[in-house]
């Protein structure tokens, strides 16, 4: 902790990556429907130093010991969700940057892929009065070298662009932006309004996707919200439902 408000982390990781079979005919949602294909992983160990910095608007001081040890396990290499403000005391702006870079060698650290990959991931939230937030979050992820599928980048569907299907987009390169408008009890039952957009794009693709745009509402209550989602360009027919359990961000 360079700063009280600034954190600086490296690590190694070594893992065995390999493909997990599931064979599954049932489903509680889509009766009979056929499953989406799942993206299968590269088999292969892979090896790679991490490093990044988390930079907080308010510190650390307040952050939950849960949040703090997912944060420096590196759970998500995208940062951890701002978390969900309990008390009327609790609701002040808040901001919060999150960098990681990791790169994969077969040569210097001994694993079988050979790549770079980068994620910038800014999230913001600012009340305008006791009963109204504006919530936002962008990020950016590029990459250099051959990424095995596991370690792609996908946009659409939960916590990504509302109205599409899940990981609608992948590539190896990902800009993706969302921003909420909340009104009611921002610590308890409010309804939020949000838009989305995003793209992932592969730099062997001589063109590049549509971005992907979605917009709708939701329901909140505390961290639980079910959110009714549409593609902007094809409303009311692209309707989604989405039950969240945590933030969306």
């Amino acid at each position: 902790r360079v700063h009280p408000r600034a954190e600086l982390i490296a690590a190694y990781r070594h893992e065995r990556e390999e493909p997990l079979a599931v064979d599954s005919d049932f489903s509680f949602w889509n009766g009979d429907e056929a499953f989406a294909p799942n993206r299968e992983a590269r088999d292969g160990r892979l090896a790679s130093l991490i490093v990044g910095a988390t930079v907080d608007g308010a510190g650390f001081e307040g952050e939950s010991l849960e949040a703090t040890y997912r944060r420096h396990q590196l759970a998500s290499l995208f940062g951890e969700r701002l978390a969900a403000p309990e008390h009327d005391s609790d609701v002040a702006p808040r901001w919060r940057l999150d960098w990681t870079s990791e790169v994969s060698s077969s040569g210097a650290l001994g694993g079988d892929f050979d790549f770079t990959r980068h994620i910038l991931v800014a999230r913001t939230e600012l009340p305008l009065s006791r009963h109204q937030a504006v919530a936002a979050r962008a990020i950016a992820g590029w990459s250099t070298g051959a990424l095995p599928p596991q370690r792609l980048f996908s946009a659409g569907g939960i916590g990504s662009v509302h109205g599409y299907d899940f990981k609608e987009q992948t590539g190896d390169s990902l800009a993706l932006g969302n921003l909420e408008y909340a009104l009611g009890d921002l610590t308890g039952l409010r309804v939020i309004g949000f838009v989305d957009a995003g793209r992932a794009t592969d730099r062997s693709s001589a063109t590049n996707p549509a971005w992907l745009k979605g917009t709708g509402f939701g329901i909140g209550m505390g961290s639980v919200r079910l959110d009714f989602g549409y593609q902007l360009d094809r409303i009311p027919s692209s309707l989604q439902f989405l039950l969240r359990f945590t933030r969306n961000f």
